[in-house]
């Protein structure tokens, strides 16, 4: 029986990605399915599927990924958007269009955040450790403060606007829109956790346009989404359609080296432009129908 591997970073909540539902059917089909956290005395296997949710897969995880005969997603280490993003700004250019403010980290910098927290609840309670009193009155105050930036939160930006230089994380489903370069603070182009990108796909009748690429191996799928909403989402659109597999995007996937995930993009004048790389795909509206599935056997 051949034994498959998937290799996280942390715990998380049962069915919340796209892998855990391949467990299921890997399971199904016969398989040995193991879930392991952290790089430490992981276990030996015919394949190992790398779930790390971080822009850039962490050094100590390298020789782990190296040490298995095949792996899914081992080549691709580093999904920050200054690798792949095709319409980068520099307060330099001669652009007059209007600029939009990302975080050069995957989802907003959450994830990269998330592990950085010196107390991290959810997974201290699900490895059944609780955090002390200490712990939680020392870290809690600064936890809420970025929460409420991240999530936008009028009442905390009128109490203290967000330092732009300093800045690590924003809400993936309000990047902040400029008018042009000239309105991008200066504390932008000196954080190294943002980047600016030229503001494509326009609204059209009160709609906004952006495309995807879902893929694993040969099996793919394309479509475009509409929303009243800048930043388009499954979760905001109105609109999903499927479309035929622009040939670019394989080229974009090869390129990655990538075997499984998910690519955003937008279009111009009939040119497409890469916008972002996801390699721990969401597990979507199925999550209820397997809500209380036990998907790990932890190691």
């Amino acid at each position: 029986m051949k034994t498959i591997i998937i290799l996280r970073d942390r715990y998380d909540d049962p069915m919340k990605y796209s892998i855990d539902h391949y467990i299921v059917r890997w399971r199904t089909a016969g398989y040995r399915v193991l879930d392991h956290i952290g790089p430490k005395d992981v276990p030996a296997g015919d394949l190992v599927v790398v779930h790390i949710d971080a822009s850039v897969i962490p050094r100590e995880y390298l020789d782990v990924i190296n040490r298995f005969p095949k792996s899914i997603n081992g080549r691709i280490l580093d999904i920050s958007r200054r690798n792949y993003s095709q319409i980068l700004l520099s307060e330099a250019d001669n652009y007059t269009g209007p600029a939009l403010v990302k975080t050069n980290a995957n989802y907003g910098g959450s994830p990269e955040y998330e592990t950085k927290r010196p107390i991290r609840y959810r997974s201290m309670i699900a490895a059944g450790k609780v955090p002390s009193l200490i712990e939680i009155a020392t870290q809690t105050p600064r936890i809420l403060k970025n929460r409420l930036i991240r999530l936008g939160g009028k009442l905390w930006k009128r109490i203290s606007p967000p330092n732009w230089r300093t800045l690590e994380t924003l809400n993936p489903y309000q990047y902040p829109v400029f008018e042009n370069i000239e309105s991008v603070p200066t504390g932008v182009w000196d954080n190294p956790h943002l980047v600016v990108e030229n503001f494509l796909g326009g609204e059209e009748n009160g709609l906004y346009t952006s495309y995807y690429y879902v893929f694993f191996g040969d099996k793919e799928i394309a479509g475009r989404l509409r929303a009243p909403n800048p930043m388009v989402k499954f979760t905001t659109c109105v609109e999903d359609i499927e479309i035929p597999v622009p040939e670019i995007v394989r080229e974009w996937r090869r390129e990655l080296q990538i075997d499984l995930g998910r690519f955003d993009f937008l279009e111009q004048d009939g040119q497409f432009f890469l916008i972002d790389v996801n390699k721990t795909e969401g597990g979507g509206a199925a999550n209820d129908q397997y809500a209380d599935v036990n998907i790990g056997q932890k190691t």
